[in-house]
């Protein structure tokens, strides 16, 4: 089992005293390093990156109200009560300029995560 980042990084502030009095880390600088790429770790894998990110732009607020739009709401239900959708009505949103919006923002965020996960790599 791998220990826990957190405990690992929380190590770094330890310092020990030398027969001179003066103190010194407790650890080397490599293994500083090593905890500080712990934390960072812990930081990504914990989500706090990514919604510190999220926080710095406007997705969240374009998104929560879009969620809050009555007019979704009532698709939603239409939905849930078994409406058909034609390929008509589908054509004719394509036209529309709010449509044409959101498809622009939803595959410019397709393209960034494709970037992102390319760097995976």
């Amino acid at each position: 089992m791998t220990e826990d980042p957190r405990r690992r990084w929380l190590a770094v502030e330890r310092i020990v005293a030398t027969p001179s009095g003066k103190s010194k880390p407790a650890l080397s600088e490599e293994e500083v390093k090593q905890h500080l790429m712990a934390a960072a770790e812990y930081l990504v894998r914990s989500g706090a990156l990514l919604i510190d990110g999220l926080s710095r732009t406007s997705l969240i607020e374009v998104v929560s109200q879009a969620l809050a739009d009555p007019d979704l709401e009532k698709a939603l239900l239409e939905v849930k009560e078994g409406k058909k959708v034609s390929t008509a009505t589908l054509i004719s949103l394509m036209n529309d300029a709010e449509v044409k919006q959101g498809l622009y923002i939803m595959l410019k965020l397709l393209k960034a995560l494709g970037k992102s996960a390319k760097r995976l790599d």
